[in-house]
């Protein structure tokens, strides 16, 4: 990513780097339950890899809503599906809860052929991948068991991925057990048309309002944190970087190499120009979209107001 060398040189990403290896490594399956599954072009890229010889690639991910959907989650998880689903339709399976249960998704698994399975708190998304806080366990067991495909695989990884059928498609453990993994994954497509189960196919359609999105909202995710400190460079990017995590905010003097701009975040133009003339800090997602890499409805509040009050930029309204 753009500007992330210079601004992380020994940053961890083993996290990133792990599961794009993975994902190559896939020869038969790949099943990915996630609270976000949004364009990660590097992600995208090892998936169309392996798609021409695996035999399924199965998601289940929760849809968008309210702020995650009007901030452009639902256009990315397009953008990530869309072009699997036009050259593999008959491999690709992707599914949600039904939405009258209530239910969220706030789960991050990836399991590959019954062999690699890996749990923790990064979701597939940008952020996870590059410069949020997390952790995960990759998991490569060493007692094997064979399936009933005639395949030796590993059983900490089948036995996690039966329990995670078990819980979807609400069959027993046994009746999944005896399946070979396709007779399983078909399981999937006979409960999401059944009433009484909890998922349901999700179908991803292109909507009109994605192209009020434009791409600078998902390509400066994560990077308005380093575009901050950037523009604090040299003797207030130490004190400041701190500020880009949501720990400090900053004062009127630590502004002043600023200008003072009003802004209306509803003219797309105006807003390219300001974070122009603001020596690169983007406007439009400190102020409209703070939430989206604040983690919190209370910290986004208070650096929109704090960005109002001291940059002086209005917001006119949603952008």
């Amino acid at each position: 990513y753009k500007n992330y060398a210079e601004f992380a040189p020994y940053g961890e990403n083993s996290l990133f780097q792990a599961r794009i290896k993975a994902l190559l490594n896939a020869k038969n399956f790949i099943y990915i339950e996630d609270q976000y599954f949004i364009l990660v072009p590097e992600l995208l890229e090892a998936l169309l890899e392996v798609m021409p010889t695996i035999q399924r690639l199965i998601v289940v991910v929760q849809r968008p809503v309210g702020k995650s959907k009007a901030s452009g989650y639902e256009k990315y998880l397009y953008e990530m599906t869309s072009p699997i689903q036009k050259l593999y339709p008959n491999k690709f399976q992707i599914y949600t809860t039904k939405e009258e249960l209530d239910l969220y998704i706030h789960t991050k698994v990836v399991i590959i052929d019954d062999v690699y399975l890996s749990v923790g708190s990064a979701n597939w998304n940008r952020r996870s991948m590059t410069s949020d806080s997390e952790l995960a366990a990759n998991i490569i067991d060493d007692e094997t068991v064979e399936s009933p495909d005639g395949v030796k695989v590993l059983k900490a990884a089948r036995d996690f991925r039966i329990r995670k059928f078990r819980e979807m498609t609400g069959r027993s453990y046994e009746e999944l057990d005896s399946m070979t993994f396709i007779e399983a994954a078909n399981q999937f497509d006979v409960v999401a048309a059944d009433n009484s189960s909890i998922i349901e196919t999700y179908e991803m359609k292109k909507q009109a309002y994605f192209t009020a999105i434009t791409d600078i909202v998902r390509k400066t995710q994560p990077r308005s944190r380093i575009r901050v400190c950037q523009a604090l460079h040299e003797r207030w990017l130490e004190r400041h970087c701190h500020y880009t995590q949501g720990q400090r905010l900053p004062t009127p003097g630590d502004l002043s190499p600023f200008k003072t701009l009003t802004v209306d975040v509803q003219d797309e133009s105006t807003v390219l120009q300001a974070a122009k003339e603001l020596k690169g800090i983007p406007i439009d997602l400190l102020i409209n979209n703070a939430d989206i890499y604040t983690g919190g409805d209370s910290m986004a509040s208070t650096i929109k107001e704090s960005m109002m009050k001291e940059f002086e930029v209005h917001a006119a309204g949603p952008l």
